[in-house]
């Protein structure tokens, strides 16, 4: 497990915000899990026979005990990379956990024959007797969301079908054929949050709201100051969740500016101007990058095209100098980095 993916985890194994996450992203905020009922699992799944052993580790599973009577397990898998696999991998990790309880459900009516229950008492036919499950025992629901925090926009699967080479359909037979295959082939869907893409944040009731807002906004400093000065979402958030925000986008600007606002926070409105300073600040840092960008970007156009020209390398080079105000050493290294 990567730093950053362990650092999520341990934040968001906070059950109030564990129960915010499935409410929101799945629910459409609508309060279905409740923070109280939750209770962490152990995430890792072992599954052994035939000199073959499969493990999985979870990211972050919790199961809630609904008023006593029904359990549900939610499953969590933090992804920062894209994985290509991700529907088929989700599948086997929640086959892992229903073969889990099944197992233990086996074990237990093991017990009661130990503890002198008689095998009729017990077993109503050969195959509960054989398999050690009766027809009444019952699984619990499984269900995995995939939260992806990557900076490229996610472009693998979402549902096994797509994983799937169904082959071309060439002809009208063909083309039933798939149908009917798919038809006999249940699809799985990934229930999957895109942080980078999140709508409707008010959705979430405690700090994840703002906190996915900031982050989506990471890489617009401009919109992100105007977030963070424009909306009181922004005062539900603890110092857990500004520092996991810092962690995440792994910005010292970002870090400089959380740091104002805490000090602003514990010494009340004569630090106001602080912050305002701050918030400047990082807004014209986000303007100044932008600039540069543009400068750069204008360089390695001017050199390339240059080059097709067939314009001699020093000439170019004295341009570049004139044109942008570069140094020698400067100018030398753009030359090697686009020439």
């Amino acid at each position: 497990m990567g730093q950053k993916d362990g650092k999520l985890r341990e934040f968001l194994c906070d059950e109030r915000l564990y129960a915010d996450l499935w409410n929101g992203s799945v629910f459409g905020g609508r309060e279905f899990v409740h923070a109280e009922e939750l209770e962490e699992m152990n995430p890792i799944l072992l599954m052994s026979g035939k000199g073959r052993k499969i493990e999985k580790i979870r990211d972050l599973v919790m199961k809630e005990n609904r008023k006593g009577i029904k359990f549900v397990v939610w499953t969590l898998e933090n992804q920062e990379e894209i994985d290509y696999r991700m529907p088929a991998r989700i599948m086997l990790s929640e086959a892992l956990e229903y073969d889990r309880q099944i197992r233990k459900i086996s074990d237990r009516n093991k017990e009661l024959k130990k503890a002198g229950k008689s095998i009729k008492e017990l077993y109503e036919n050969n195959g509960e007797f054989l398999y050690d499950f009766r027809k009444e025992d019952k699984l619990y629901p499984v269900v995995t969301l995939v939260l992806y925090w990557g900076k490229k926009e996610w472009d693998g699967p979402k549902t096994l079908h797509e994983m799937i080479d169904f082959g071309v359909a060439d002809s009208q037979e063909e083309a039933e054929f798939v149908e009917e295959l798919k038809k006999l082939m249940p699809d799985f869907s990934l229930h999957f949050l895109d942080m980078s893409n999140i709508e409707n944040t008010e959705r979430f009731k405690t700090e994840l709201g703002p906190f996915f807002e900031l982050y989506k906004r990471r890489n617009d400093k401009e919109t992100f100051v105007q977030y963070l000065s424009e909306n009181e979402a922004v005062e539900r958030m603890d110092e857990k969740s500004w520092q996991m925000l810092v962690d995440m986008t792994e910005s010292k600007r970002l870090k400089k500016l959380i740091d104002t606002k805490n000090e602003n926070n514990q010494n009340g409105r004569k630090e106001e101007k602080r912050m305002c300073k701050a918030l400047e600040d990082y807004y014209n840092d986000a303007k100044s990058e932008g600039k540069n960008e543009g400068i750069k970007e204008g360089i390695k156009v001017t050199i390339r095209t240059c080059k097709k020209l067939g314009n001699d390398m020093d000439k170019v080079k004295s341009e570049l100098m004139r044109e942008y105000g570069l140094g020698e050493e400067t100018a030398e290294e753009y030359m090697k980095l686009y020439w």
